[in-house]
């Protein structure tokens, strides 16, 4: 199905495509990945279809809970469509907006395109979302904090005096041999840091994934508690796309990508990281108890 601006359905009239839209950078999003709409409580049974058809697999719900209940998404019954609930706006949306006192109602009346730049701009909501409808998908994947990524942050919120003591205790959170132990230098952290530096807390209390690294071998740990490996390389990819004065197509773009990945695929694909060699049997073992065929556990180890 070609892609088109606003999808022609019979009980739903905002449901629009998201690509071809200009980014900062002067490029264009791509089509067939989002969409956006309107209610999608009364959708028909060819609205239903024509949505199918388009490559819907995913919804998800920025209502909040009342909502959902008052109308609830026609795509629910569909198995193929998967739904993921992260709303907006935090409690639940009053129908009566005499119960909303004058500065939440002038809140709820601004322009909705500021609603979805401040939404964008919350990067903890954004994270989230990306964390639900990846996890959401792949129920048994490992989500993690890249640590280095988390280091960072915290020596730009302390004082340059502060940052080398600061740096060390960090570090004798995340090279602790267990999580017990680290859960437990990680009070003693926020217990001695928190108060002169309330943000600290914020950052890291409550994360259920700053140790899901050590939940694998401990020979393989240093290079799983940063993601710096992935995000050299994808500064790679877009120092070399950088160089080209434009793409006409998207199929140019993809063959741009692919070549510098082959090359990479090609450098690595006989070698072992470090570590990985002395864990190869205990990497088979937690593979396999995700349900992944020994042809699939030979291939990515």
């Amino acid at each position: 199905m070609q892609p088109t601006i606003r999808l022609r359905l019979e009980k739903a009239y905002n449901v629009r495509e998201l690509g071809g839209m200009s980014t900062r950078d002067n490029q264009v999003t791509q089509w067939h990945r989002f969409l956006r709409a309107d209610d999608i409580s009364r959708l028909s049974d060819h609205d239903i279809d024509v949505l199918l058809q388009y490559g819907v697999n995913t919804v998800i719900d920025l209502r909040s809970q009342n909502e959902r209940e008052a109308a609830p998404d026609a795509l629910l019954k569909i198995a193929s469509v998967k739904t993921i609930h992260y709303p907006m706006m935090k409690g639940n949306v009053q129908n009566d907006v005499s119960q909303y006192s004058p500065e939440e109602l002038a809140r709820l009346n601004r322009h909705l395109g500021h609603f979805y730049v401040e939404m964008l701009a919350d990067k903890e909501l954004i994270f989230g979302l990306l964390k639900e409808i990846i996890t959401g998908i792949y129920s048994k994947s490992k989500h993690y904090t890249c640590w280095t990524y988390l280091m960072r942050n915290i020596e730009n919120k302390v004082r340059a005096k502060d940052k080398p003591e600061v740096a060390n205790d960090s570090k004798l959170i995340y090279s602790s041999d267990n999580i017990e132990t680290a859960e437990k230098r990680l009070t003693e952290f926020l217990s001695k840091w928190s108060i002169k530096y309330p943000k600290l807390r914020k950052m890291l209390e409550g994360k259920d994934n700053l140790f899901t690294f050590m939940l694998f071998p401990k020979a393989i740990r240093k290079s799983l508690y940063t993601n710096n490996i992935c995000e050299n390389f994808n500064k790679d990819i877009k120092r070399k796309l950088k160089q080209k004065v434009q793409f006409p197509n998207e199929e140019s773009l993809d063959k741009a990508i692919y070549i510098p990945v082959s090359e990479y695929n090609n450098k690595f694909s006989n070698r072992t990281h470090l570590g990985f060699g002395l864990v190869k049997y205990e990497l088979k073992m937690m593979i396999e108890e995700i349900g992944l065929s020994p042809d699939t556990i030979e291939s990515t180890i």
